[in-house]
Parts: structure tokens; C-alpha cells; sequence
């Protein structure tokens, strides 16, 4: 199954996307992990919280 993630930081009460991925996974618990080890592994500030939301892609 092919995923679309957004990474999301909330700054005051706007969110805004700074990167969108695609992530392709048996489940939408494996694409999970792979997000986890995607936002581990970034180079973005450790201050900043990282919001992710997972959609599956209609193929």
C-alpha cells in the first residue's frame, strides 16, 4: 500500500506542512515506524514537535 505523510510544526495556532512524503508499507502500522525513524533521523530543530498525519493513496 503506498501512504502519504505530511510533517507538520505548529507554530502559535498555525500548523504548517514543511515536508510530504510517500512511504509505501504493508500496513499503516510499518508506515508508522518508518515515519518515526524518518522524524528521528531529520535534521530539523529538536525544539520544534513534529506532527505527522498518515493517508493511504487511492491507486
Amino acid at each position: 500500500m503506498l501512504y502519504e505523510v505530511d510533517f507538520v510544526v505548529k507554530t502559535g495556532d498555525i500548523h504548517s506542512t514543511i515536508r510530504t512524503a510517500f512511504v509505501e508499507a504493508k500496513s499503516i502500522s510499518e508506515c508508522r515506524e518508518v515515519v518515526d525513524q524518518m522524524v528521528k533521523e531529520s535534521s530539523l530543530s529538536l525544539d520544534e514537535k513534529i506532527h505527522t498525519y498518515i493517508s493511504e493513496v487511492e491507486q
